[in-house]
């Protein structure tokens, strides 16, 4: 069974803050204000920390949906993934697996990546590019069906959260965490990386 967050509602935005891990938000913050070496490896842990602490949160205050649905026995490859992507990966793929370990051949295995990257973001372009042209010209004339795609394509992202509704007329609490919420994301932001919240639609496939 597949687990889902039900979608955002401004009716439970206090909710959602009442459910924060204020102590666990505390201990971030900490641990980010006493980091004096920053890595790559120490960003993704504090990023993972801050999501699952938003996570949580969401699925306290909105609950989840479970789809029973069987599971497809090969994953279902993103819209934009042509048959380049596909050619491309299978070149990948095959040169990873061959048990050769000389600098010739990981000299290989790096450019056949290199391609393999290089043409993933190639057709994700194409493809966002030619969806919004098709879905302004949709939205002249046919209304119906730009709305179809238009919420098909929403369906597949976790909701999203509106932080910016969040601060109006808050409660003391809800101050407090959005106080502990916004000074972790700055001192992560100052050590080099900002959070980002982005819609799992169209991301790019995995290796």
């Amino acid at each position: 069974m597949n687990k889902k967050i039900n979608n955002w509602t401004n009716e439970k935005s206090y909710k959602f803050l009442e459910c924060l891990n204020l102590t666990e938000i505390e201990n971030i913050n900490s641990e980010i204000d006493g980091t004096t070496v920053v890595t790559q490896e120490t960003v993704d842990m504090i990023i993972s920390k801050i999501g699952k602490v938003l996570i949580n949160s969401a699925g306290n205050t909105f609950g989840f949906k479970v789809s029973a649905g069987k599971k497809s026995e090969h994953r279902k490859n993103k819209p934009w993934f042509d048959h380049d992507c596909k050619a491309a990966r299978s070149e990948f793929r095959k040169m990873k697996r061959n048990k050769n370990k000389s600098p010739f051949h990981r000299a290989l295995v790096s450019d056949a990546e290199k391609r393999y990257k290089n043409t993933m973001n190639k057709a994700h372009k194409k493809y966002r590019s030619d969806f919004r042209k098709k879905m302004d010209d949709l939205k002249q004339k046919d209304a119906k069906e730009f709305w179809r795609l238009l919420n098909e394509n929403k369906s597949t992202a976790q909701p999203k959260i509106d932080f910016d509704k969040l601060v109006v007329s808050q409660t003391p609490k809800s101050k407090r965490t959005t106080h502990y919420l916004a000074a972790a994301s700055a001192n992560l932001a100052h050590h080099g990386r900002q959070i980002l919240l982005l819609e799992e639609a169209n991301e790019p496939e995995k290796l």
